[in-house]
């Protein structure tokens, strides 16, 4: 029979795995354009279940939605400038996304209304994770607080998320939304190492920490250059390029995304070699085996998205690979700070 330890550890599996399916279906939806697919929050279109046809909307219903969007977001922008940040009011002011009146497609609201339904599960998970983790209040309190601190997150990402809706998906929000998902990551992922078993074993050698640590930390400016190619590309769909010509206007910004996978593909793979060289075996080894897999699998992606004018499905499947990696090279970092090496 499980222990209340490893019956919380499967919990925590679920809910990691709920939070990437989450990303993968925010994916699609960005690959669809179905974000506002549902322009109010948390209805859609007025109600908890979305209409299958225009037919029962009101004559004017554009009008009315745009009209509730700009009122929330004038309260969002006079909020910031109180607060003195006046060039970030300013912009989401000038954003031409803010006026574009959205018309009823029944597939795109269903595709958005479903990925607000695993949001809410989500949220029941995590809700129920951090009810679990008071378990271990007098002898582990740091799984409690980290547990709460991922309810606090999931509230303020659900929040942040009406905000996304509010100012027409700005592509600054949609990334900063992203950002928040893998905050989410970083602290499932500190909740999967604390209540398992291997937390207990010795260290590891210094090198092999250093290089893992490195890892991580350098991953983290790949994956904000990645949010801003995606950027680009929002605005080239948002002005009505084909796919063809999505990255008509790409800057430094892509290339230096590009070239720095391949210069962190080889860094892991030396790792990988290194320690193969030591005959490594359990956790340590098989993540960084997964990393260097997915690393491979995320190259191959961007590059045939690159090369092919971004096939349909590819850009989830892409995203979903860069938060994956995220996840294991997380994990790894924490692992590598008390898994043994023989």
């Amino acid at each position: 029979m499980p222990t209340a330890l490893q019956s919380f550890n499967r919990l925590v599996l679920l809910t990691s795995t709920a939070v990437y399916f989450l990303i993968l279906v925010g994916g699609i939806v960005r690959n669809t354009s179905s974000g506002m697919g549902c322009p109010d929050w948390p209805k859609c279109f007025g109600s908890y279940v979305p209409p299958t046809s225009e037919d029962g909307l009101p004559a004017d219903y554009q009008g009315f939605y745009l009209e509730s969007r700009l009122a929330k977001t004038d309260r969002l922008v006079n909020t910031l400038k109180r607060f003195g940040f006046h060039k970030t009011a300013e912009k989401i002011e000038n954003d031409p996304y803010l006026e574009r009146e959205e018309r009823f497609d029944a597939t795109t609201a269903w595709i958005e209304y479903i990925n607000r339904l695993i949001g809410v599960v989500i949220g029941f998970l995590v809700l129920l994770t951090t009810y679990k983790s008071f378990k271990f209040w007098k002898t582990k309190k740091l799984i409690t607080i980290v547990a709460v601190l991922g309810l606090v997150l999931i509230l303020f990402q659900g929040w942040f998320g009406s905000l996304v809706v509010a100012t027409n998906l700005i592509p600054a929000f949609v990334s900063v939304h992203m950002v928040l998902a893998f905050l989410q990551i970083l602290l499932l992922m500190y909740l999967i190492f604390l209540s398992s078993s291997h937390s207990q074993h010795p260290e590891t050698p210094v090198w092999v920490r250093s290089w893992v640590t490195a890892l991580f930390v350098l991953f983290i400016p790949q994956v904000l250059l990645g949010t801003q190619v995606r950027h680009i590309v929002d605005l080239a769909v948002f002005e009505g390029y084909g796919r063809a010509d999505w990255l008509l206007n790409i800057d430094w910004k892509f290339y230096f995304h590009r070239s720095y996978s391949l210069v962190f593909l080889i860094s892991l793979l030396i790792l990988f070699v290194r320690i193969r060289m030591l005959h490594v075996s359990g956790v340590l080894m098989k993540f960084i085996s997964w990393c260097l897999v997915l690393v491979i699998f995320e190259s191959v992606s961007g590059a045939v998205m690159y090369y092919f004018n971004f096939p349909f499905g590819l850009q989830p499947l892409h995203l979903l690979l860069a938060s994956l990696i995220f996840g294991f090279l997380f994990y790894l970092t924490l692992v590598s700070r008390v898994q043994i090496v023989k």
